[in-house]
């Protein structure tokens, strides 16, 4: 055997022994170590997304995928023998190489995949910032992070594929080429740019521009090689040097160094003031509680705080979806006043309780999992010092910008169904709101959000959570969303229970992490001086009216909430309000609470006089929500809400809905829950449907310039 050849054949070999062993002994005991609770955390965390499939799945799916594998492997070696039997001169003939394209050194072609990625990131931020300027949609909407993190990110993303392709050219023995590894490079740092929200292009004609703008940068950089690549190889203490000034933009913009700043500026707060902790539980409806009877131990934390204050067995949001809810309780203002939509943020215009509180000498703090409605672009941080949103990790470095989050994509999509950047779990929200409650000034009253979004699909927790209350789907949310809702198949079947059950463990971890904030506040002393607030932006359906989800109607399992407060010597014990009432009053209630007189002048009514007995329970009007058609496609075709904006009130044990073509629906809330019987057409209700429907049409037709009682 030829020498060349038996070095081949070593090789291959090695190779193949290397491969052979990573196939059927390493990657089955990863599966293995992943599955079970001994493994490395980010192990664990890879498979955890397959919880729902067994390892049998998981071991099959490997050797399919190995099988296939060891396939490529060997038609590779095959064609890499047979490359390595051509001549030198028809090696470069195929591979077209020209004297005009100047060759490029490993360590160049990485750098300048680099700064390639660098650039491209740093400008796919720019883009997002100039499309946030002229159309804020919030779900799409710009942080600050990206100016820092987007760069970073490119650079990463493009430095790998520029290292893979040295390590390619390497091994057959070629030295890459300055205008095609510019073009390859250039390619994905242009489509990134253009797959910016906003940027209306079909998909081939971004591909086409793409490798239009690319071939132009490598012309422009082929013509001024002689001075570029000298330059590129001298540029590595520059690269480190824009790094540094980018991770330097991301400490400067870090919620710690802000509030730090806006702290010297705040004002001495008046003495006695307490605090505030309110805690929003995105998507947690109130029949699933067993704060209100459900069969299942989803809320003992919030049933204790009930127990030492007060509950409101009736209260509804304002919309059954998350920004205009929010900002109702954030503002006491309606729905129909705010204006809010999923492409229009909170106005500016309007005074949110943060910034009262704010203004009196609270240290503010936000800390929101809502991945899309709460966030800075939502407008609800509006008031607050501090505010964390997004996470910043090497998971979201690496996920920040296109070309990495593509990357990262196809890497992991056989192995999870979770997110592809995994969503902030109550435990990490409240371990940030812990953290910042150790480093806060203890001389101010202090003012703590949480948003909790384990709850909302995709309904995911943490082990041993998902499994709490029985077995898990065998589907993706996707996969049963779209089957048998959004194409109009809406099947309820067995599988609906599968989801309760995750939807269900979503609630009881959320309620483990408000005992922890309890446990906190007891262990400084400070829970009895402490208000607490719990309640939820909206309900969820699940299988009523053939409904899963929320934001298509206004029946009553989306809009029921919980509403418990606590405020040890202010608050009675133990007291059950019967009485309908909106959560969007929970600002004046806390003005009633702390006496600040900014507060009592919000929209909305304080709720006191309910649990006082006082006498003037009518000063508290029935509550209302209202919903308008989604212009985003986000409903399904057959939606109530599609069919024009949808309004309901809410008078003692009776809900009037009018839809958006006219029709009434009247439901008995109390013994009939569910809403299986529309007594609209019932005779013996037709007095209380007209009071309902009159009620409504007066307080849905204020005087101009007048706010919703």
């Amino acid at each position: 055997m030829a020498p060349d050849l038996r070095a081949y054949a070593r090789m291959v070999g090695a190779i193949g022994v290397a491969w052979a062993v990573l196939a059927a002994v390493v990657a089955p005991w990863l599966i293995r170590l992943g599955f079970s609770e001994r493994g490395p955390r980010p192990l664990n965390e890879i498979f955890d997304g397959r919880r729902h499939r067994s390892i049998e799945y998981m071991l099959d799916l490997w050797q399919t995928l190995a099988i296939g594998a060891t396939v490529v492997l060997v038609l590779a070696a095959i064609a890499y023998r047979a490359w390595l039997g051509l001549p030198e001169a028809r090696r470069r003939a195929l591979l077209g190489d020209s004297a005009d394209d100047p060759p490029m050194g490993s360590g160049s072609l990485v750098l300048w995949g680099a700064w390639l990625g660098l650039v491209g990131g740093f400008v796919e931020a720019l883009a997002r910032a100039a499309r946030h300027s002229v159309a804020t949609v919030p779900a799409e909407g710009f942080y600050v992070e990206f100016l820092w993190l987007s760069p970073l990110s490119g650079a990463l993303g493009l430095g790998f594929v520029a290292l893979l392709v040295a390590a390619i050219c390497t091994a057959l023995g070629l030295r890459p080429r300055l205008h095609r590894t510019t073009v390859l490079l250039a390619v994905p740092m242009v489509y990134g740019i253009l797959q910016t929200p906003g940027v209306a292009l079909h998909a081939a004609a971004e591909l086409l521009l793409a490798f239009g703008v690319a071939s132009m940068v490598a012309r422009a950089c082929v013509a001024r090689a002689p001075a570029l690549l000298p330059r590129l190889r001298r540029s590595g203490g520059a690269f480190a040097a824009a790094v540094l000034v980018f991770l330097g933009i991301g400490l400067w913009t870090s919620p710690g160094w802000a509030e730090r700043r806006h702290l010297e500026r705040l004002v001495d707060a008046p003495d006695g003031l307490p605090n505030l902790v309110l805690i929003i539980l995105d998507t947690v409806r109130s029949p699933s509680l067993g704060l209100h009877g459900y069969d299942r131990d989803t809320s003992p934390t919030i049933e204790a705080l009930a127990r030492e204050g007060v509950m409101f067995e009736s209260a509804i949001s304002t919309t059954p979806w998350t920004l205009p809810s929010h900002a109702s309780v954030f503002t006491g203002e309606g729905n129909a006043v705010l204006g809010t939509a999923v492409d229009r943020p909170l106005a500016e215009s309007f005074t949110t309780l943060a910034e009262v509180l704010r203004d009196h000498g609270y240290q503010t703090a936000g800390f929101v999992a809502n991945p899309d409605y709460t966030t800075s672009a939502s407008g609800i941080d509006q008031g607050f010092l501090r505010y964390e949103d997004r996470e910043i990790d090497l998971r979201r470095l690496i996920t920040d910008s296109w070309v990495t989050r593509q990357i990262l994509d196809r890497l992991l999509a056989f192995l999870t169904t979770r997110h592809r950047i995994p969503l902030k779990d109550a435990g990490t929200v409240t371990e940030e709101a812990l953290t910042w409650m150790d480093s806060r000034r203890p001389e101010r009253p202090f003012f703590a959000f949480l948003n909790l979004y384990d709850a909302h699909e995709p309904y995911e927790t943490p082990e041993p959570w998902p499994a709490r209350f029985g077995p898990e789907p065998s589907t993706t949310w996707e996969t049963y969303y779209y089957a048998n809702l959004h194409e109009g198949e809406r099947v309820i079947d067995a599988e609906l229970g599968r989801w309760v059950n995750r939807y269900d463990a979503g609630i009881a971890f959320a309620d483990y992490q408000i005992g922890r904030i309890m446990d906190r506040l007891a262990s400084e002393g400070i829970a009895d001086h402490t208000i607490v607030i719990v309640t939820s932006d909206h309900g969820e359906m699940w299988g009523e009216h053939l409904e899963v989800g929320h934001g298509r109607s206004l029946y009553w399992p989306s809009l029921h909430v919980p509403l418990v407060m606590r405020y040890p010597g202010v608050l009675p014990e133990g007291v059950r309000v019967e009485t309908p009432v909106s959560n969007r009053h929970v600002p004046r209630t806390i003005g009633t609470l702390t006496g600040i007189a900014a507060l009592q002048a919000v929209p909305g009514s304080s709720l006191e006089p309910l649990w006082s007995g006082a006498g003037l329970a009518d000063r508290v009007p029935p509550p209302m929500a209202d919903i308008e058609p989604f212009t985003t496609g986000i409903a399904p075709w057959w939606a109530p809400v599609n069919e024009g904006p949808m309004k309901t009130i809410v008078m003692g044990r009776l809900q009037y809905i009018l839809n958006g073509d006219g029709s009434e629906e009247l439901y008995d809330i109390v013994a009939d829950p569910r809403e299986e019987r529309d007594l609209a057409e019932v005779d013996a209700y037709e007095a209380e449907l007209e009071r309902l429907r009159a009620t409504l049409a007066a307080r849905s037709r204020p005087a101009s310039g007048a706010r919703e009682p």
